[in-house]
């Protein structure tokens, strides 16, 4: 999800906010996806609301050009955590 708000180009990017496809997925699946999410948990929609929120206020008025990832820190990982066998 890509959105432009305010006079500069601000936007977010939807992360770990994908509880359906954790609920269609397989145990072992959904055991690696939170692996390699470092909050252990997928993001309510309302954080990535207020994300958005944040970008539309006043208090944003000194951000411009940033892609700012509500994605519970899996960005930084790139996915290339090995996953321990339990």
């Amino acid at each position: 999800m890509h959105e432009v708000v305010g006079q500069g180009c601000h936007s977010h990017r939807r992360g770990a906010r994908h509880r359906e496809s954790l609920s269609r997925a397989s145990d072992d699946a959904r055991r690696t996806i939170l692996s390699r999410t470092p909050m252990g948990r997928c993001g309510e929609p309302s954080e990535i609301a207020s994300v958005a929120a944040f970008l539309a206020s006043d208090d944003a008025s000194y951000i411009t050009g940033q892609t700012i990832y509500p994605d519970g820190g899996r960005l930084v990982l790139n996915y290339t955590v090995p996953v321990a066998e339990q």
